[in-house]
Parts: structure tokens; sequence; C-alpha cells
């Protein structure tokens, strides 16, 4: 059962929701759409399944603009006996690029959480469990309100499907399915929030080196609505160590801003990285920096440089041990020596004669 909405930018013209599914059967005939507030959208539609088992619907999100693309997620997992209260699975954030013969691209993810209510009446409680703070998804407060107004109630215990759609910034969605577990008036809800976020880039033109690998002549006409490349790419969100997955409570805040973020991160990727389904191999292309090879120097004329060092510092040394201050020793040096050895005590001031060169008429360089 598709459900198409009007995107709120203009990133593309059209975001489609299909919930498609070989265990339930939608009665689309006797469905209802309710605009609940503007960009705020409610459908109700009566289940039926074709077995015993619980299945929590994953719907498949695509987009238009003017070229189609879809994020292809995995199917919903099937339960024999009806799920705890808490996570069915762990949330996971899912990005699509599709790049088209225009040679621009458009990326699709989704952020998608799964939980399971026993009882309509636990709704906040589970709501609580998995959220440090459920009002950052305005969704679960309207989808609370459908559950007091009596959306779910069915004379017959029937399974009734509620799917909320909010159109704001971009497009989140919420779906529940009812389930009779047993008491009269008393449903069990198996739901999948998602929340999403798309792109368009602009064309950019190929590198040579990725086409001339891909054997792409770049001059050949290409339609420029067809699918050349595709790339996906999953992040699990992993619960904290030491706790149980359906008892880990998650940042509501964190999970919607994994979902801008991968959406961002893979648009700035651009050309970048192709995929090549045809030989099942991935191209990376990054910026490197070819380092030039400068002067070595040859081991020999090190040894020789490292012998004349020796060599210096030996003479050096020799020189400062048998030779006089007066020809190893700089002229304050040998003013101060000269000095003290006349007398041991030296008044501050003292007269001072430049030829020869004297003081106190002690002259300080009697060899010259």
């Amino acid at each position: 059962m598709p459900f198409a909405y009007p995107s709120p930018h203009d990133n593309c013209k059209v975001v489609f929701f299909e919930l498609a599914s070989h265990t339930n059967i939608l009665d689309d005939k006797r469905a209802s759409d309710q605009l609940i507030s503007p960009g705020l959208h409610m459908t109700v539609a009566p289940m039926s399944f074709l077995d015993g088992g619980y299945v929590d619907n994953e719907p498949l999100f695509s987009a238009y603009n003017g070229k189609f693309c879809e994020l292809k997620t995995p199917s919903g997992a099937f339960f024999n006996a009806f799920p705890k209260d808490g996570l069915t699975a762990l949330p996971r954030t899912d990005s699509t690029r599709c790049q088209f013969g225009s040679n621009d691209s458009f990326v699709l993810t989704a952020t998608i959480i799964k939980f399971a209510v026993n009882h309509l009446n636990d709704f906040d409680k589970v709501a609580f469990m998995i959220f440090d703070d459920p009002s950052n998804i305005p969704l679960l407060k309207t989808m609370r309100s459908a559950i007091n107004n009596g959306t779910f109630a069915s004379p017959t215990n029937n399974s009734t499907m509620v799917l909320l759609t909010n159109m704001s910034d971009n497009v989140d969605f919420i779906e529940c399915t009812s389930r009779f577990l047993g008491q009269p008036n008393d449903m069990g809800l198996i739901c999948t929030y998602m929340a999403t976020a798309t792109i368009a880039t602009e064309p950019q033109s190929w590198d040579p080196i990725i086409t001339a690998d891909l054997n792409r002549n770049p001059t050949l006409p290409v339609d420029p609505g067809s699918l050349i490349n595709q790339n996906e790419i999953s992040v699990y969100h992993m619960p904290p160590l030491g706790s149980a997955n359906n008892m880990t409570t998650y940042s509501a805040a964190h999970l919607l801003e994994a979902t801008a973020n991968m959406t961002q991160y893979f648009a700035s990727l651009g050309h970048n990285v192709i995929m090549n389904n045809e030989t099942a191999r991935l191209y990376v292309l990054y910026d490197t920096v070819e380092l030039t090879q400068a002067f070595e120097v040859s081991t020999a004329l090190l040894i020789f440089v490292g012998c004349i060092v020796g060599i210096c510092c030996i003479i050096w040394g020799f020189s400062e041990k048998f030779y006089p201050t007066v020809f190893t020793g700089s002229l304050y040096k040998v003013i101060y020596k000269e000095i003290k050895l006349k007398e041991k005590k030296t008044p501050m001031l003292m007269s001072f004669e430049h030829d020869p060169l004297a003081f106190n008429g002690y002259q300080q360089l009697s060899l010259l």
C-alpha cells in the first residue's frame, strides 16, 4: 500500500512510503486519511494477517525529483510470539546515494526504530524505556492521543493499522499495528518509527581516473534520468556494554541528529565513492601527496664529517688544557683571570689605561 506526500522543501517533489508485506493485508477500501494539523496526516486502515505470527512492518522509503531513488532497507522481522515491551531490533540509520546520468546525485537517509507495546495503556511507559526524552519525537505524543481516542478499539478484536506522517523540514513517519492478545479490548502494538532526510546535489564531473577504470566513456550519450550508480550504508546504534537491548535508553536527539549527519556526509562524498556492481568493487578516490626525494647524504660523507668533528673536539680540549688563557679565552676571561692573579680582592672601580692595556697599573696582556 503506497503513500505519497509532497516534499516540504526543494530537494525533491514527492516522498513515497510503501507498506509491503506477504503476511498481512490492508483493507484500503475501508481506510481513512485525516489531516490533523498542517503537515500532520493520520491514516487508519483495518488489517488482517495470513498466519498466526507477528510482523513489524518496515516501509520502503523513496523520493522523486524528476528522477526516482529508493532506499533499499531490509524487510520486517517475523515473530512467532508477541515480543516483549521495548525495542524489537537495534535502531539503525540507513542511507543510499543514487547517481544519475546527468551527473547529479540524490541522497536518502532514514533512521528506523522498532518497538513493541504489550498493553495500549503502557505506550508512554515503553516510550520512556526507549528514549531519554520522548518529547523530542512529537509523533509519539500524537500516537498517544490516537490510543486515548479509541482509534485502535475494535468490537471484533480485529487488527488496526495507524500511520502518522509529519512533514516539516523532513518527513517523519510512525506506524503501529494492533493485535488482540487474549483479553477483551486489550491490544498490543508493534510499531515502527522512521525519521528521514534527503539531499539533492548539483551535477559534478567524473574524475578521469574513475571513468578510465570503469571503462566509461564520458563523451558517449547517457540518459540523464538513468541510474548509473547507487551506494548504500547501514549504521546500527549499539547499546552500552552490559545492558540488555530491550532495556537500553537511547538519546532521541542523537538518533535524529544521526539522520541529518549521515545524509550530509554521504552527499559530501560526491563522485569520490563509486560501487561497480559488475565487478563487486568499491572505488574510493582521495587526494594524495607526492613526495620528492631530496639530496641524500652518502655514508662515506657522514663518516668523514664525523671524523673532522672528532678531531676538532680533541684539538679544542688539548688547547684548553695546555695553552694559557690568553691564547684560548675571550678578552673578558683574560681580564678576569689577570685581575684575580694580582689581588684576591679588587675594588669595584679601577683606573684603566688602554696602551698598554692595564687596570690599576697591572698590565693585562704582558706577552703582546
